[in-house]
């Protein structure tokens, strides 16, 4: 992230997205003022839950991510702002901590929260500057991002203030058709870890729950397991372009 900040001029910066598990508040916060300072105030920090396959196999614990998740955005937005901070809470407790150097942005850099479940998004509507989901068709996506707006009221910030992000596949080639084509394998592959997708899309017949990126971890076995589910699923572009996580085409002028 360092090196892209340093090498461009006006792109934001943002992760996409970190967790709160593998990291103390503290460490991420210094980190985030660095890079502020570094990309001159285009840094925005994405933060979610996290899922376990980048958790569980390296003994890192994946437990309470949401209360944990919202614990740590606290911490960090206190710790940009406040001289002395001090917090006591169920996972994280801080007695006189301080950051000398405050971000370059006031009062802090944006703060993306990402998830998809009731309780990460209410996280969001309490203490994001924007929702940024992934793998969800655009009917999903709608929903959520009016239920944040919506429940964002009785946390006294106002809806419009939320901005969304998504992140998707994107491809695009000079030529339309392999553009298309293009999009082909890594989209069924996120369909496969996301059964959820799936279902919305009326492709049932391959949800393999044992797949779901929530319970899935990396392995040559596993890998080889979802390559074999991909391959068992049709390519059907108009399920996926335009209304689920892929775009693709010919770069228009």
């Amino acid at each position: 992230m360092s090196a892209i900040a340093a090498q461009t001029k006006r792109v934001k910066i943002c992760f996409g997205a970190t967790d709160p598990h593998r990291r103390h508040p503290s460490t991420m916060a210094h980190a985030a003022v660095t890079l502020d300072y570094i990309s001159k105030g285009r840094l925005r920090l994405g933060i979610a839950p996290g899922e376990a396959m980048n958790l569980v196999p390296y003994g890192v614990e994946w437990k309470n991510p949401v209360s944990k998740l919202r614990e740590a955005v606290i911490i960090m937005k206190k710790l940009w702002t406040e001289e002395n901070v001090n917090f006591s809470g169920k996972f994280y407790s801080l007695k006189g901590a301080f950051l000398a150097t405050k971000p370059l942005q006031k009062p802090h850099p944006p703060v993306y929260i990402g998830g998809h479940g009731p309780r990460a998004m209410e996280v969001a509507a309490e203490l994001a500057d924007g929702w940024y989901p992934f793998l969800l068709t655009r009917k999903k996506f709608e929903e959520g991002l009016m239920f944040i707006r919506g429940i964002s009221k009785k946390f006294g910030r106002t809806p419009n203030s939320i901005e969304p992000l998504f992140e998707l596949v994107g491809v695009i080639h000079k030529d339309h058709d392999r553009a298309v084509e293009g999009a082909s394998f890594l989209t069924r592959a996120i369909g496969c870890l996301w059964p959820q997708v799936l279902d919305d899309l009326g492709l049932n017949e391959f949800h393999r729950e044992e797949l779901s990126l929530l319970k899935w971890t990396c392995s040559k076995k596993n890998l080889q397991k979802l390559v074999d589910s991909i391959n068992e699923m049709p390519w059907e572009p108009d399920k996926w372009l335009g209304n689920a996580i892929a775009v693709a085409g010919r770069r228009m002028r």
